[in-house]
Protein backbone atom coordinates (compact mmCIF):
# COMPACT_ATOMS: atom_id res chain seq x y z
CA UNK A 1 0.00 0.00 0.00
CA UNK A 2 1.33 3.41 -0.98
CA UNK A 3 1.97 5.67 2.00
CA UNK A 4 0.32 9.08 1.72
CA UNK A 5 2.56 12.09 2.32
CA UNK A 6 1.81 14.08 5.47
CA UNK A 7 2.20 17.48 3.82
CA UNK A 8 3.04 19.22 0.56
CA UNK A 9 6.79 19.08 1.21
CA UNK A 10 6.60 15.32 1.65
CA UNK A 11 4.47 14.99 -1.47
CA UNK A 12 6.95 16.99 -3.54
CA UNK A 13 9.92 15.02 -2.18
CA UNK A 14 8.11 11.79 -2.98
CA UNK A 15 7.39 12.90 -6.56
CA UNK A 16 10.97 14.11 -7.09
CA UNK A 17 12.42 10.86 -5.73
CA UNK A 18 10.05 8.70 -7.77
CA UNK A 19 11.08 10.46 -10.98
CA UNK A 20 14.79 10.82 -10.22
CA UNK A 21 14.69 14.62 -10.22
CA UNK A 22 17.85 16.40 -9.14
CA UNK A 23 16.15 19.51 -7.76
CA UNK A 24 12.68 20.73 -6.82
CA UNK A 25 11.12 24.01 -5.80
CA UNK A 26 7.62 25.16 -4.90
CA UNK A 27 6.26 28.68 -4.77
CA UNK A 28 3.22 30.60 -3.61
CA UNK A 29 2.26 32.75 -6.62
CA UNK A 30 -1.11 33.96 -5.39
CA UNK A 31 0.06 37.59 -5.39
CA UNK A 32 1.54 37.38 -8.88
CA UNK A 33 4.85 36.67 -10.57
CA UNK A 34 6.68 39.61 -9.05
CA UNK A 35 5.73 38.57 -5.51
CA UNK A 36 6.41 34.83 -5.68
CA UNK A 37 7.28 33.34 -2.30
CA UNK A 38 9.49 30.28 -2.05
CA UNK A 39 7.85 27.47 -0.05
CA UNK A 40 10.32 24.62 -0.64
CA UNK A 41 13.64 24.17 -2.37
CA UNK A 42 15.57 20.93 -2.32
CA UNK A 43 18.86 20.50 -4.12
CA UNK A 44 22.21 18.84 -3.76
CA UNK A 45 23.77 22.16 -2.77
CA UNK A 46 25.37 22.29 0.64
CA UNK A 47 23.87 24.58 3.26
CA UNK A 48 27.06 26.66 3.19
CA UNK A 49 26.34 27.70 -0.42
CA UNK A 50 23.51 30.22 0.12
CA UNK A 51 24.47 32.34 -2.92
CA UNK A 52 24.11 29.38 -5.28
CA UNK A 53 20.89 28.27 -3.61
CA UNK A 54 19.42 31.79 -3.89
CA UNK A 55 20.48 31.94 -7.55
CA UNK A 56 18.71 28.62 -8.19
CA UNK A 57 15.52 29.88 -6.55
CA UNK A 58 15.64 33.04 -8.66
CA UNK A 59 16.14 30.93 -11.81
CA UNK A 60 13.07 28.86 -10.94
CA UNK A 61 11.06 32.05 -10.39
CA UNK A 62 12.14 33.39 -13.79
CA UNK A 63 11.21 30.16 -15.57
CA UNK A 64 7.79 30.04 -13.93
CA UNK A 65 7.09 33.75 -14.50
CA UNK A 66 8.21 33.71 -18.14
CA UNK A 67 6.92 30.36 -19.38
CA UNK A 68 3.96 29.30 -17.24
CA UNK A 69 2.17 32.13 -15.46
CA UNK A 70 1.31 34.23 -18.56
CA UNK A 71 -0.50 31.29 -20.18
CA UNK A 72 -1.60 29.61 -16.94
CA UNK A 73 -0.17 26.36 -18.30
CA UNK A 74 2.09 23.60 -17.05
CA UNK A 75 5.22 23.17 -19.15
CA UNK A 76 8.41 21.21 -19.75
CA UNK A 77 11.07 23.87 -20.40
CA UNK A 78 14.46 23.04 -21.86
CA UNK A 79 17.09 24.67 -19.63
CA UNK A 80 20.28 22.99 -20.86
CA UNK A 81 21.10 20.98 -23.95
CA UNK A 82 24.14 18.75 -23.94
CA UNK A 83 24.46 15.41 -25.71
CA UNK A 84 23.19 12.84 -25.12
CA UNK A 85 20.63 14.21 -22.66
CA UNK A 86 18.87 17.53 -22.19
CA UNK A 87 17.95 19.12 -18.86
CA UNK A 88 14.35 20.24 -18.41
CA UNK A 89 12.42 22.14 -15.78
CA UNK A 90 9.00 20.53 -15.37
CA UNK A 91 6.48 23.00 -13.95
CA UNK A 92 2.99 22.23 -12.75
CA UNK A 93 0.69 24.96 -11.49
CA UNK A 94 -1.66 24.77 -8.51
CA UNK A 95 -5.08 26.37 -8.69
CA UNK A 96 -7.69 27.34 -6.16
CA UNK A 97 -11.13 28.33 -7.45
CA UNK A 98 -9.68 28.53 -10.97
CA UNK A 99 -6.90 30.96 -9.98
CA UNK A 100 -3.22 30.00 -10.11
CA UNK A 101 -1.93 30.15 -6.53
CA UNK A 102 1.18 27.94 -6.59
CA UNK A 103 3.80 26.30 -8.74
CA UNK A 104 6.01 23.25 -8.33
CA UNK A 105 9.10 22.82 -10.49
CA UNK A 106 11.33 19.77 -10.93
CA UNK A 107 14.71 19.48 -12.69
CA UNK A 108 15.57 16.29 -14.59
CA UNK A 109 17.49 15.14 -17.66
CA UNK A 110 15.74 13.45 -20.60
CA UNK A 111 16.65 12.17 -24.04
CA UNK A 112 14.14 14.50 -25.71
CA UNK A 113 11.17 16.83 -25.23
CA UNK A 114 8.68 14.01 -25.75
CA UNK A 115 10.08 12.12 -22.75
CA UNK A 116 10.06 15.33 -20.67
CA UNK A 117 6.40 15.96 -21.52
CA UNK A 118 5.49 12.36 -20.66
CA UNK A 119 7.15 12.80 -17.24
CA UNK A 120 5.36 16.14 -16.77
CA UNK A 121 2.03 14.38 -17.38
CA UNK A 122 2.89 11.77 -14.73
CA UNK A 123 4.02 14.43 -12.25
CA UNK A 124 0.87 16.45 -12.94
CA UNK A 125 -1.34 13.50 -12.03
CA UNK A 126 0.70 12.73 -8.91
CA UNK A 127 0.59 16.38 -7.80
CA UNK A 128 -3.21 16.58 -7.68
CA UNK A 129 -3.05 17.27 -3.93
CA UNK A 130 -0.81 20.28 -4.61
CA UNK A 131 -3.19 21.49 -7.32
CA UNK A 132 -5.68 22.38 -4.57
CA UNK A 133 -3.23 25.12 -3.59
CA UNK A 134 -0.17 25.42 -1.40
CA UNK A 135 -0.72 25.15 2.35
CA UNK A 136 -1.69 28.26 4.24
CA UNK A 137 0.84 29.68 6.66
CA UNK A 138 -1.07 28.22 9.62
CA UNK A 139 -0.97 24.69 8.15
CA UNK A 140 1.71 22.50 9.60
Amino acid sequence: MKQEPRNYGSLLHQIAATHGCTELAAFDVERGADQMRSLYHVTGLKEDQPERKNAAIEAFKEIIARHCLPSGSDAAILVESSAPEQQFCLVTLARRAGKVVGAAAFIKRFDDEEAANAALNQIRSEAEAFRDGPPSQDAG
